[in-house]
């Protein structure tokens, strides 16, 4: 016998919730969908529409088999490869004009048809289904990819503007204490004390038969209400419980909680159920725990780390920095932000070794500014990944003040090892003598890298070029970058070669459905998402910054969002690109913290079907940008 329409009709449904933007929806829309959908079988071949054509009443999800969808040219050009769950045909009805390109079966494809007009009322409840729809995946012109960047990905859309900051307060979700201690009313005071006592608690939450709250008793309550002899350790502690208790839903804000007890003159707040008193307790939060909630704040992390003279007090700053990026990642605060905060409390950790060093063995002989390079010389490093780091001291160069620096440079980099930060395997140190250089030295370094560039030249060059003064006279920092100007003006080469080295690694737009991943080796089978996405971005990003002569701005992002101001015909481009690094950052955020590492290697079986096609999004962002360089920096300026 048959299926009946609803069985069909509740498939449907299962099947659209595992996939964006069905995910989104609430059940009862979810079925209304499913109840409009019509399951169409096609053979390989079979084109669904053509470029050219306007639209029909329907778009497309894929069920079972593959569609590719490319532009007819000449030369024909594959767009995409739609496979199971993929959303397809949505952009010629969102942007109101004809297909931009052909969709064709590319085997046997069982295809869930869903019309239009059952998707229009959602679109206007929903404006998140409404954002993703707008992508329009397998139909994508860049200008379409770009709306769709920041949904796909839980951001913002350029045109919305900047995000505010938060405060601290208003981001960190607090975890309430799970262990509660409860005892019911009629105990006695002195059973309740000894309860207390053994378990280390400061606290007992009195609870009914359905361990709903009814009243809680504290450290406080024994000593001014037992302790003074006004009442007797025989008497039940409903006789000093302090009543009614105060109840809060689970993850409260650390700004809620505290203004909550502020207001109701209060030391305890009972997490229950539903955020009443008529519900089971599952949780408490005491004004101990703001107070060490408190100790993630950067501000105060910076003061400790200022003026500790401890080792391990500042590997537990940096290790708080990492707890406290884990809370900012859950509300999907700005990563700029984050990053800005991250890199703040790591450089007051090296502020701090360099004052260290100065008290245990003297001032330095000469001033000099410690440069911090690579990922936190650009304010990105997130997690403790590897240190890269040089120094750049004033005067002619003298062998003994360089060893006197060097030294200071291995004290630095041991102090930041115990932080958890590895030093560089490549010997990018300024403990090194390559690393640590005088004024004029690292004057005569510029010019011969701008100059004669040789590969190994550009390697150095793009490591060393993010330079940021972290302690020291930041002035020698912007002499090196006034002078690096000079000599880039002067010749054409540096930059096309620099343009050559950014081009070196080719998005994989070429693999649909799989990403590349690293085929032995530790790593085999994973995707590097450092080498493959997030390098191409911030290499270009520098390339185009030293063109323009953006002096003094590090960050990928902000590169990104300078340039789409100077370069209007390029500024969706850019502004994509700044999203698209946003983007990258927080999923390696993400998946380090989860791995337990620098989150460079992902598995790409543990990415959603929303994250694949954010990175496909990302890796057309990137052969576009690199297609700029180009045009821009043609090969045969290179030699």
């Amino acid at each position: 016998m048959a299926p009946s329409s609803n069985v069909i009709q509740d498939r449907v449904a299962e099947f659209l919730q595992r996939f964006p933007p069905f995910s989104l929806l609430e059940p009862a829309e979810r079925a209304e969908i499913a109840a409009r959908v019509s399951i169409r079988y096609v053979k390989a071949g079979t084109v669904l529409f053509r470029e050219g054509t306007p639209p029909g009443d329907e778009f497309y999800v894929v069920r079972q088999g593959s569609v590719e969808v490319y532009e007819e040219g000449p030369p024909r050009q594959l767009v995409d490869v739609c496979d199971e769950g993929d959303v397809f045909g949505v952009r010629a009805h969102v942007a109101r004009e004809p297909y931009l390109a052909t969709a064709a079966a590319v085997d046997e494809c069982l295809l869930y048809v869903i019309p239009v007009a059952a998707a229009q009322p959602l679109l206007k409840k929903s404006a998140r289904v409404a954002l993703y729809f707008a992508a329009a995946f397998a139909a994508g012109r860049p200008h379409q990819r770009r709306r769709s960047g920041a949904s796909l990905a839980g951001g913002r859309l350029p045109r919305e503007g900047p995000v505010p900051v938060p405060f601290l307060n208003d981001t960190i979700v607090l975890n309430a204490t799970k262990k509660v201690l409860t005892c019911p009313a009629e105990e006695t005071i002195r059973e309740a004390a000894v309860a207390m006592t053994e378990h280390g608690f400061g606290s007992i939450v009195i609870a009914d038969g359905a361990n709903t709250p009814v009243g809680i008793l504290t450290d406080r309550d024994l000593r001014s209400k037992v302790v003074t002899g006004l009442h007797a350790a025989d008497e039940p502690v409903s006789a000093i419980m302090s009543r009614p208790v105060k109840t809060v839903r689970a993850g409260i804000t650390l700004a809620e909680a505290m203004i909550e007890m502020v207001r109701q003159k209060v030391h305890h707040l009972c997490v229950t159920a539903d955020g009443t008193d008529g519900s089971e307790v599952t949780g408490l939060i005491s004004d101990h725990d703001l107070l060490l909630v408190q100790g993630f704040n950067p501000a105060i992390m910076i003061k400790e780390a200022r003026k500790t003279a401890s080792l391990p007090q500042l590997a537990s700053i940096r290790e708080k920095a990492e707890e406290l990026l884990a809370k900012y990642l859950e509300p999907d605060v700005g990563a700029l932000y984050v990053a800005g905060t991250v890199s703040a409390v790591t450089d007051a950790i090296v502020q701090r070794l360099v004052e260290l060093h100065a008290a245990a063995v003297g001032p330095p002989p000469r001033g000099f500014a410690w440069l911090a390079l690579g990922s936190l010389g650009r304010e990105e490093q997130l997690l403790r990944t590897d240190q890269d780091h040089a120094l750049v001291y004033e005067g002619e160069p003298d062998e003994a003040v360089a060893a006197w620096f060097r030294r200071l440079a291995g004290f630095v980099s041991d102090g930041l090892a115990a932080c958890g930060f590895a030093p560089d395997s490549g010997g990018v140190s300024a403990s090194s003598p390559d690393w640590c250089r005088s004024l004029p030295e690292w004057k005569e370094t510029l010019r011969r890298w701008v100059e004669r560039p040789d590969d190994h030249d550009i390697l150095l060059a793009t490591v060393f070029l993010d330079y940021r003064p972290v302690a020291g006279d930041a002035a020698l920092a912007r002499e090196l970058t006034r002078f690096l100007y000079e000599e880039i003006a002067r010749t054409e080469i540096f930059l096309a070669r620099l343009a050559e080295n950014a081009l070196s690694t080719p998005p994989p737009l070429s693999f649909f459905r799989n990403l590349v991943v690293e085929r032995n080796g530790e790593h085999k089978d994973e995707f590097d998402l450092k080498v493959r996405a997030m390098i191409p971005l911030a290499d270009a990003a520098r390339v185009l910054s030293l063109d323009h002569e953006l002096a003094g701005e590090n960050s990928t992002i902000r590169r990104y969002q300078r340039l789409a101001a100077l370069e209007t015909g390029h500024r969706e481009l850019y502004e994509e690109a700044a999203l698209a690094y946003e983007i990258l950052m927080k999923v390696r955020a993400r998946f380090g913290l989860r791995q337990r590492d620098s989150g460079r290697y992902i598995d790409p079986e543990a990415l959603n079907k929303l994250e694949r096609q954010t990175l496909r999004n990302i890796f057309a962002a990137v052969k576009e940008l690199q297609d700029v360089l180009r045009v821009r920096f043609p090969a045969g300026r290179v030699r």
